[in-house]
C-alpha cells in the first residue's frame, strides 16, 4: 500500500514536470520566432552602423539648437521648447526630436554611430511587433510577411538615415497603438472577444486609453500614422464584410486628433518647410497625375527593387497626353477589380491595395511635400504603406501550390532580399558618397549637384563650383542653384558675381531668405558706399521678414552691425546673440558681440566673447586690446597688462594698446 502511493507520488511529479517542460518549449516556440527575426534584422543592418550623417541630418542633430545651448547640452528649458514651439525644430514631430535630445547628453551630436544603431533597433522592434500583429489576425505566413518588411532594401532609406527616425519611431507606437487597441476588446474581429457594448463602457477600458495615447505619440512621430483608424476599419470590413456605428465610435476620437495633428503639419510644411510657391502650382488634374504615376511606382519598387535611388527623376506633367492617364487608370481598374471580385477571391486582397493607397495619400501629391520640388517620390514615403502590399504578397504565394513550406520558400526570397539591403546602405556612408550615386544614377537631379557642392566647398573648391555650374546649368530658373552659385563665387571672393548669382535666386523666388540673407552680409562688408550699405540694411529685414523662422545669422549680423553703427549698443546685443545662437563660429560675430557688451559696461561677458576670438585667432591684436579694456575695468590691472604688452609684441606701433599701458599707470 505505502509502495503503490509512493509510486503514485513519483508518476505524479514526472507528469508535473513533463507539463512544465512541454509549457517552457510552447512558450519557448512563441518568442523564438520574435528574436529570430529581431536578430536577424539587426546583422542585415551591421553596415549602417558605421555610416555618417547625410542630408538633413546637421538640421535635425549636428546644428539643432534645441540640441544644445550656453549652458550646456540638452538643458530642459530646450526639451520644453522642442514642445512647445512648433517652430524650433525642422518639422514638428516632438517625440522623435525628444529622442535626439537623449541622445544628445549621451554620446553628443557629432557622432552618427549611436543614432544608427537607435534606428536599427526601432526597426527590428516594428518587424516583431508587425509579425505578432499579423499572427493576432491571421494573416497568412505572418512571419514571412514581417520578414520581408525587415529586409525589404526599400526600407534603407527609413533606417540608414538618421533624419527618418521619424518612420521608424512612429511605427513602434502605430503597432504598439494597434496591440494596446485589440486587446481593449473593441476591435470587432472574429478572432477577438466579441465587442460590447461601447458608450458605458469605455472609461473602464485602460487598454482603450493606452491605446489613444500610443496613437497620439505616433502622430507626434509622424502624422502619416493618423491612418491608423482607418485601418482598423479596413480590417472590420474584411473580417466581417460591413462597418457599423459600433465599430466607428470609439475611434472617432483618434480620427478628430490625427485631422488636428495632420492639418498642423500640412501648415507649416507650406510655410516652415517651404513647399509653396511655384514649384507646387500644379493644377488638380496634375494631382492626379502625380498620385496615379506614384501609386504604380511604388508597387513596382516593392516586387521590383532596382534600381533604388535617393532622388528619382522628376516626371514631366502634361495632363493633356492620353498616356500618362494609364497610371491613374490602372489604379482605378485594380480597384474595381478587386471590389468586383471580393465574394470570389476574399476581400483580403481588397484590404491590403486599400491600405496601400489609404497609408500613402499623404505623399501622393495632394498635399504639398518639400521634397516633390525635385522628386514626386522616395523610397521613405512608403516605408508604413508597404505593408499593404508585402502582406498581400505572402498571402497569395502561401495560395499557390507550391511542393515546399514558408521556411523554404521564405529562404529563396529573403537571402537575396538582406544581400541587396546589405549593399544598399553603403551608398549612405556619408553625404558625398550618397550624391556622387544619386548623379550616377540620376545625372539630371539638380538638387543632388547643388548638395554635392555644398559638400564639397571645403575640400575641393574648384569640383565645388563646377557642381554647382553644372546644377544652374540643369536648372536656371532655380533659386537654389543660383544660391549656391553665389555661395561658391564668395568663397573665392569675386563678390561682384557673387552678388549676381544671390540676386538671381532672389529673381527667381522672393521668398529666398538664405539668399537675402547672404546678400545682406555680402553687401555690408565688401561694398562701401552708403547705398550698399543700405540695400544690406533692407536686405537682411527681408529675409527675417519672409521667413521670420529660419535660421538666418548673416541677416541678424547685419543689423548688429547697423546698430553699432548708429551706437545703439543694446540693440546690436540683441541682434548679435541672435546670430551666435545660428554661428556660434562666426568669429566676427564674438568680436562684436564683445566690443558692444564692453561698450554696455558688461566687461566680464565682453571678456569671455574675446577669449572666443583669441582661442581662434591668438595674434588678433584688437581682441588682445578689448580683452586687456575688459580686464582693466574689471580691476585686474596685471591681466590687463599682459595682453596689451602682446599685443604690442606683435604690433610694436599699436596706439590703442600704448593707450592702455598709461592708463594703467
Amino acid at each position: 500500500m505505502q509502495r503503490t502511493a509512493k509510486k503514485s507520488a513519483i508518476t505524479s511529479r514526472r507528469a508535473a514536470d513533463d507539463r512544465a517542460a512541454e509549457t517552457a518549449r510552447t512558450r519557448w516556440l512563441a518568442v523564438a520566432p520574435g528574436i529570430a527575426l529581431f536578430l536577424l534584422t539587426v546583422m542585415v543592418y551591421i553596415p549602417s552602423m558605421t555610416n555618417g550623417f547625410i542630408w538633413d541630418d546637421p538640421a535635425y542633430v549636428i546644428d539643432n539648437p534645441t540640441l544644445k545651448s550656453e549652458a550646456g547640452w540638452g538643458t530642459a528649458q530646450n526639451l520644453l521648447r522642442i514642445w512647445t514651439d512648433f517652430r524650433a525644430t525642422p518639422q514638428y514631430y516632438p517625440m522623435v526630436h525628444t529622442t535626439f535630445w537623449i541622445e544628445a547628453r549621451l554620446w553628443g551630436t557629432n557622432h552618427a554611430a549611436g543614432y544608427h544603431v537607435d534606428n536599427i533597433l526601432l526597426h527590428a522592434l516594428a518587424a516583431v511587433l508587425l509579425w505578432r500583429a499579423l499572427t493576432a489576425i491571421k494573416v497568412p505566413w505572418p512571419w514571412l510577411a514581417a520578414a520581408l518588411f525587415a529586409l525589404h532594401p526599400v526600407m534603407v532609406e527609413s533606417v540608414t538615415w538618421v533624419t527618418e527616425r521619424k518612420n521608424v519611431l512612429s511605427i513602434v507606437f502605430y503597432l504598439l497603438a494597434f496591440h494596446a487597441y485589440r486587446r481593449s476588446g473593441l476591435l470587432d474581429l472574429p478572432e477577438f472577444p466579441q465587442a460590447r457594448d461601447v458608450h458605458p463602457k469605455l472609461l473602464d477600458r485602460p487598454w482603450y486609453f493606452l491605446a489613444l495615447l500610443l496613437y497620439l505619440l505616433a502622430l507626434l512621430s509622424k502624422t502619416v500614422t493618423c491612418s491608423l483608424p482607418a485601418a482598423l476599419l479596413l480590417l472590420v470590413y474584411w473580417k466581417r464584410g460591413r462597418i457599423g456605428w459600433k465599430q466607428v465610435k470609439p475611434l472617432l476620437p483618434m480620427f478628430a486628433v490625427g485631422l488636428i495633428l495632420s492639418g498642423i503639419t500640412s501648415y507649416l510644411e507650406s510655410t516652415r518647410v517651404g513647399a509653396s510657391g511655384p514649384d507646387f502650382q500644379w493644377t488638380p488634374a496634375d494631382r492626379v497625375l502625380i498620385a496615379g504615376h506614384a501609386i504604380c511606382f511604388y508597387a513596382t519598387k516593392l516586387l521590383w527593387p532596382h534600381p533604388l535611388i535617393f532622388m528619382y527623376p522628376h516626371w514631366n506633367l502634361h495632363a493633356h497626353r492620353e498616356l500618362q492617364w494609364i497610371y491613374p487608370t490602372a489604379v482605378i481598374a485594380v480597384v474595381a477589380a478587386l471590389w468586383a471580385g471580393r465574394k470570389t477571391i476574399g476581400r483580403g486582397p481588397l484590404v491590403a491595395v486599400l491600405f496601400f493607397i489609404g497609408t500613402l495619400t499623404p505623399a501622393l501629391g495632394f498635399v504639398n511635400v518639400y521634397p516633390m520640388r525635385y522628386s514626386f517620390v522616395a523610397d521613405h514615403f512608403q516605408y508604413l504603406a508597404s505593408i499593404g502590399i508585402l502582406v498581400l504578397v505572402t498571402a497569395v504565394l502561401s495560395k499557390l501550390k507550391f511542393k515546399c513550406s514558408e521556411g523554404i520558400l521564405g529562404t529563396v526570397l529573403l537571402i537575396p532580399l538582406a544581400i541587396l539591403t546589405w549593399r544598399q546602405q553603403h551608398i549612405y556612408k556619408n553625404a558625398q558618397t550618397l550624391w556622387r550615386n544619386t548623379i550616377q544614377q540620376n545625372p539630371g537631379c539638380w538638387m543632388a549637384h547643388v548638395n554635392l557642392s555644398s559638400t564639397l566647398q571645403k575640400t575641393n573648391q574648384a569640383q565645388a563650383i563646377a557642381e554647382s555650374e553644372e546644377a544652374r546649368r540643369l536648372a536656371p530658373y532655380e533659386a537654389d542653384t543660383n544660391y549656391d552659385l553665389g555661395v561658391a563665387r564668395a568663397e573665392q571672393q569675386r563678390w561682384a558675381d557673387a552678388r549676381h548669382y544671390f540676386e538671381e535666386a532672389i529673381r527667381c523666388d522672393p521668398k529666398c531668405a538664405p539668399a537675402w540673407s547672404y546678400l545682406a552680409r555680402l553687401l555690408w562688408e565688401h561694398f562701401d558706399s552708403d547705398q550698399d550699405k543700405a540695400e544690406a540694411v533692407r536686405a537682411a529685414h527681408k529675409a527675417l521678414t519672409v521667413r521670420p523662422d529660419t535660421d538666418l545669422a548673416d541677416a541678424h549680423y547685419v543689423l548688429g552691425r547697423a546698430a553699432q553703427f548708429y551706437g545703439d549698443y543694446a540693440g546690436a546685443i540683441v541682434q548679435y546673440r541672435k546670430e551666435l545662437e545660428q554661428n556660434d563660429g562666426d568669429v566676427y560675430g564674438h568680436f562684436n558681440y564683445g566690443f558692444c557688451l564692453l561698450q554696455t559696461h558688461r566687461p566680464a561677458d565682453a571678456a569671455a566673447e574675446f577669449k572666443k576670438v583669441l582661442d581662434h585667432t591668438p595674434a588678433d591684436t584688437g581682441a588682445l586690446v578689448y580683452m586687456g579694456d575688459a580686464y582693466r575695468e574689471l580691476g585686474m590691472p596685471k591681466e590687463a597688462a599682459s595682453f596689451y604688452r602682446k599685443a604690442l609684441s606683435i604690433n610694436p606701433d599699436l596706439t590703442a594698446a600704448k593707450d592702455g599701458i598709461k592708463a594703467l599707470k
